[in-house]
């Protein structure tokens, strides 16, 4: 694996903490580091040919997409009962 370049880095940061919720996420990624989305998307597809990223998928925050504590309570102790004792 070749060493990952400051372009890599700024990629993979911005993709894990502020992937863009938008019609295009990989342009609009594009136009914040000063590339074209090509380069955006061959990238990220060598890096994870390269096993730098294990996974492209979204990662969501409960929270913010709108569920609420009792749910995520009810969900965790529905979850928790059905574990062996």
């Amino acid at each position: 694996m070749a060493a990952l370049d400051l372009l890599d880095r700024r990629l993979i940061d911005t993709y894990q903490r502020g992937l863009p919720i938008c019609e295009r996420p990989y342009a609009a990624m594009a136009e914040q580091l000063g590339v074209s989305e090509a380069e955006v998307v061959a990238r990220l597809q060598a890096l994870q040919d390269e096993k730098v990223l294990s996974r492209v998928g979204p990662v969501f925050d409960h929270a913010r997409a709108g569920a609420s504590c009792w749910r995520r309570w009810r969900c965790r102790k529905r979850c928790v009962t059905r574990w062996p004792r």
